[in-house]
């Protein structure tokens, strides 16, 4: 109690540093005979500082040493005191360097200088290299700091693992590696296809763009511009995604059958190019009096021949001699063809009309001379109705609608808008005539057509001829039953004559029967004339029929053609100039096997083959037959290409 020393073995003494610091070696000693606890291999680690120790034992009352100033010891492991940056461009210098340091197993920095530290990426990952100074010598703090490190190779997330012999080693935190500028641009898509005339190109052009390690670039601008075959492209400019792929948003093939090409480009690299070789297959042609239209398979359409009044809707008067677009971005799923003007319409039932519009047979509410398609109105100029059927007259029109409602406008001097009564004033808009059609016919001045619920034909306008069919020459200004007991799958009119196909596949013709248009002998038939249907034989099977100005044809089901009738002009494609008063078959051409679709005009015929091309025979003086000239052609003759 009086701080005597007291001789007293054996009594335990525990010794401890003060907080921060670890002490090591022996820490509890018991007392000796003088009652002295002597420590012999105490050792103090932790962070550099000032500690005290402090000694206890059971019961008595505890001792604290002088202050001990704790120093670095050797150095015995790195640590990095400043991470590299978090993200870095393939390629680039790190913008933030890393710093390395000595430390001493308490953690304490060392300064000890030229002690050479290595930097290398974790794991020598494959795809990836470190660039630039990767061994740097400590400077007079212990501390190794990197100037010029950079990571190339594949995008990812990578670590540096730093080593110097003899320490352990560290390893940074990660970092982003992400793609460098682009410097190639490559096809991701084919460079070459063919595709259909006027609509998308069926595929669409797309590149990739990546950086110096084959790394996509995102988020860069490609620019696609078509530069030949008069195409359209929408969408032109678009950013590359993720997979540093960009598409063109959009690639309208020109209506031309002519080499289209694209091309793509970003920034300064070289441009790619896409070649697209549109080809023209057709679905339906229509012949007019003089001119000739047709739709592509996709409902691009065209026209050819006499175009005095516009009837080829190219916007021009002037006569073409090869099939030209119609200038027009809408798609018809039907085009037909009259004396002067054409319509079509759409899968919607629009429809729309274009060239002489004199007797306001356009339907455009006004009687103005149409270049290119208008639409047709609706009943009185308002609304509009959806058509499933429209046939052209000399100078008026008749139509179906796909409620199966007839319309007919334009000239009505014979009655020939079938409205009934005493008045033949021209309509410029459709006039609904009655309900429950599925099929209408328009000649020269009358029409005919086919009602739906009882297949019963009728028609109405002038009957100089008999071509109304109703035994009588009286004109009608509505519609009339034509006498007999056929069922009627459709009727078609011309000038002087009609034809009808039956239900179960045969045809009738009446009216005028010069040069044999009835299909029966000039000779023998009273007034070479027949005032009621009359049927033409050695017939069977017909899937359609169709009359021009002076001949008929006739289409089976299994696609052969034959015609009869005037044959001025090799109309009858029988290759003779002799006029025929019975079916002839009509020349095959070599590699089609049948046609799909047949039209006639006034002195010319057309039809689809099944291969998809539409071949003309007859009167080419106006170049209706779209072989590139204005002859007549005895035989069905390939048109040309837009």
């Amino acid at each position: 109690a009086f701080n005597n020393n007291v001789s007293q073995a054996g009594v335990s003494v525990t010794t401890t540093a003060s907080a921060g610091g670890t002490l090591g070696g022996t820490a509890v000693l018991a007392t000796n005979a003088s009652g002295q606890a002597s420590f012999t291999n105490l050792k103090l680690s932790g962070l550099i500082g000032s500690y005290t120790l402090s000694f206890a034992s059971s019961g008595l009352t505890g001792a604290t040493s002088g202050t001990i100033a704790l120093a670095a010891g050797a150095a015995t492991q790195l640590a990095v005191t400043t991470q590299p940056s978090a993200t870095v461009i393939n390629g680039a210098v790190l913008a933030q360097q890393p710093v390395v340091q000595l430390r001493d197993a308490g953690g304490n920095n060392v300064s000890t200088a030229a002690v050479n530290v290595i930097a290398a990426l974790t794991g020598a990952p494959a795809g990836v290299t470190l660039g630039g100074t990767s061994t740097i010598a400590t400077g007079g703090t212990g501390a190794s700091t990197y100037t010029n490190l950079s990571l190339t190779g594949l995008v990812g997330s990578y670590t540096l693992t730093f080593t110097s012999t003899g320490l352990t080693s560290t390893v940074s935190t990660s970092i982003a590696l992400q793609a460098g500028a682009g410097v190639s641009l490559t096809a991701n898509s084919v460079q070459a296809q063919s595709g259909h005339v006027g609509v998308a190109a069926t595929t669409l052009p797309s590149v990739k763009l990546v950086d110096a390690s084959g790394n996509p670039v995102s988020g860069a601008t490609v620019t696609f511009a078509g530069i030949a075959g008069a195409g359209s492209v929408t969408g032109g400019t678009q950013l590359t995604n993720a997979l540093g792929v960009a598409t063109v948003g959009n690639w309208i093939l020109g209506k031309r059958v002519i080499l289209n090409t694209l091309t793509a480009t970003s920034g300064a690299l070289p441009l790619i190019s896409f070649d697209a070789s549109p080809v023209f297959l057709a679905s339906r042609v229509t012949a007019g009096a003089a001119h000739t239209c047709a739709v592509s398979v996709d409902g691009v359409p065209y026209c050819w021949g006499s175009n005095s009044t516009g009837a080829l809707g190219d916007s021009t008067t002037s006569q073409r001699l090869v099939p030209t677009a119609v200038k027009t971005s809408l798609l018809f799923t039907s085009i037909t063809g009259g004396q002067a003007h054409s319509c079509a319409f759409t899968s919607a039932g629009a429809a729309s009309c274009w060239g002489a519009n004199n007797r306001g047979q356009l339907g455009v509410n006004n009687t103005t001379t149409q270049l290119v398609p208008a639409a047709v109105s609706g009943p009185g100029g308002t609304g509009s109705v959806a058509f499933g059927a429209i046939e052209l007259g000399f100078d008026h029109s008749c139509g179906i609608s796909t409620t199966f409602f007839l319309y007919c406008w334009g000239g009505n001097t014979n009655g020939q808008l079938g409205n009934g009564g005493t008045s033949t004033g021209n309509r410029t808009t459709p006039l609904l005539i009655n309900a429950g059609f599925s099929q209408v016919s328009s000649g020269v001045t009358y029409s005919c057509g086919v009602r739906s619920s009882t297949n019963a034909g009728v028609c109405w306008g002038i009957n100089s001829f008999g071509q109304l069919g109703d035994s009588t020459k009286t004109q009608r200004t509505a519609p009339t039953l034509v006498k007999g007991a056929q069922t009627f799958a459709e009727i078609v009119s011309s000038q002087t004559h009609s034809c009808g196909r039956t239900t179960g596949g045969l045809v009738f013709c009446w009216g005028l029967n010069i040069n044999g248009r009835l299909g029966q002998d000039t000779l023998t038939l009273p007034n070479n004339e027949s005032l009621v249907p009359i049927q033409v034989t050695g017939l069977s099977s017909v899937a359609q029929v169709v009359v021009g100005g002076g001949h008929s044809c006739a289409r089976t089901n299994g696609g052969q053609v034959f015609c009869w009738g005037l044959n001025d002009g090799g109309q009858l494609g029988d290759n003779t100039l002799s006029n025929r008063q019975a079916p002839v078959s009509v020349v095959m051409p070599g590699g089609v096997s049948s046609f799909t679709s047949i039209s006639a005009g006034s002195a010319f015929t057309c039809g689809v083959a099944n291969t998809s091309a539409i071949y003309c025979w007859g009167d080419g003086a106006t170049g209706q037959l779209g072989s590139g000239g204005t002859s007549d052609e005895l035989v069905p003759t390939l048109i040309l290409n837009p």
